[in-house]
């Protein structure tokens, strides 16, 4: 039983990290752009975040909000882009946010034909003068272990901390992919 438990959640997480065509692409262009938070040589723009609904999960892997007392899903992924505009690299360590118990930066890779998530422990890369997006189906950040519902339209914040620009804050939007 322990095995089917884990393989469903491993389902819905990579099925968090995923890339769905959505209808609303025009819009995810224009909030894309958006500038979320500056600090040192960086940019940081285009945070937003995938809903915690039913839907979502897939049927797998639900839990009741404590606020509101509904089912919704245990898992989310944010994604973002940060640009350097410095003429040194710098690194995203660590990622936090009351919304969720455990907030991780993973990588989602393909391996032997296997879509495969992984930890990033030693943090990504923000080359000099260049970007790091984090997306579906590549860099992101986990939300596992949600504590309310991400409904669509929702913002919650997002603290991101670099190796050498520091500590920052940003609000992620809740939106369909």
């Amino acid at each position: 039983m322990k095995i089917y438990t884990l393989l469903a959640c491993a389902a819905l997480a990579l099925s968090a990290c995923s890339s769905m065509p959505s209808a609303s692409s025009a819009a995810a262009d224009a909030a894309s752009s958006t500038v979320n938070a500056q600090v040192g040589s960086l940019t940081i723009r285009g945070a937003w975040a995938r809903p915690t609904t039913a839907a979502n999960a897939g049927g797998h892997s639900m839990h009741t909000d404590n606020t509101a007392g509904k089912e919704i899903a245990m898992n989310s992924a944010a994604y973002l882009v940060i640009d350097n505009k410095g003429d040194k690299a710098d690194r995203l360590l660590s990622v936090s946010s009351d919304v969720a118990e455990i907030v991780e930066l993973h990588e989602t890779t393909m391996k032997d034909g296997m879509m495969k998530m992984s930890l990033v422990a030693d943090g990504a890369e923000i080359p000099a003068s260049g970007s790091l997006t984090l997306k579906p189906a590549s860099y992101h950040i986990m939300l596992m272990k949600v504590r309310k519902d991400l409904a669509p339209g929702t913002i919650f914040k997002l603290t991101l901390e670099f190796q050498n620009a520091g500590k920052t804050t940003v609000d992620v939007t809740v939106r369909e992919p």
